[in-house]
Order: C-alpha cells, then structure tokens, then sequence
C-alpha cells in the first residue's frame, strides 16, 4: 500500500508539472488567509530529514487505514494523519524532498493524499483538497 501511496505523490507530481506548464503558475490574489502556494519560479526547499520522515510514516498510516468503510477510530487517525500533513505544508509550502525512490513536493503531497483519502475519508480528503490552490481543488461531491 506505501507503494501506491508513494506511487500517488509521483503521479501527482507530474499531474503538477503538466498543470503548470499548460496553466501557469498558481495564482497568490484573493484571500489574504489563504496558506502560501508553490509557484513554477519559487526555489524550493528542503525540510528536515526529520519532518520528511514524519510524512513518510504519515503516508504509511493513511495506507494501512484508508480502506473502504473505515471505523472510527481509522476516521479519527486518519484526521490526525491530515492534521500532519497540512502543518507540514503550511510551514513547507515550496519544499522538495525525498519520498522513497522518488522527488517530492509539497503540491505533490497534497494532491495524492487527497486523491488516496478520498474513497475512504471523503471529509477528510475535504480538508486536504480545501488547502489546495483554486486551480487543483475538484469540486465538492454530489450528496446523497
């Protein structure tokens, strides 16, 4: 499942860089609240090793608990999952780092955690796709 998980950060990745290339780069107008967002021209940074780690494992745990009809106690772990990896996007907003055999990117990051949360902790994956810039967020779900 980490495989998939890590497979997700690689294939959003090149969903980013596709995106940027024929979009442009997200815009930083409107709300001021708004957490700042990675641009095609911005250097990136590196986060501590330590911070990486804590997303690796992050990653691991929403693999292990995302499955269909999670209980609970996997909805409750899986919103502190998110609560990790929106922090860590919030103080990295630009970062590059690595993530098993592959490059990550903040962007990246939340992309695939959306996409991974969002068959088995849609709110949860609301979360994630709400920190998005306006132009990678996909419209809220049809309920009931």
């Amino acid at each position: 499942m980490l495989a998939a998980t890590a497979g997700g950060v690689l294939a959003a990745g090149i969903v980013l860089a596709v995106s940027l290339a024929l979009l442009g780069p997200p815009g930083r107008g409107g709300n001021s609240a708004a957490p700042a967002v990675p641009t095609a021209t911005a250097s990136y940074t590196t986060p501590p090793a330590v911070e990486v780690k804590q997303i690796h494992d992050t990653l691991d745990d929403i693999a292990a608990r995302c499955t269909p009809n999670a209980d609970p106690d996997a909805q409750r772990h899986l919103d502190q999952d998110v609560d990790v990896i929106l922090a860590f996007a919030g103080r990295h907003p630009n970062a590059e780092f690595p993530m098993d055999d592959e490059t990550g990117h903040t962007l990246s990051l939340l992309l695939a955690t959306r996409d991974d949360l969002s068959h088995c902790a849609p709110a949860a994956a609301a979360r994630v796709n709400a920190a998005l810039p306006a132009q990678f967020r996909q419209p809220p779900s049809p309920t009931g």
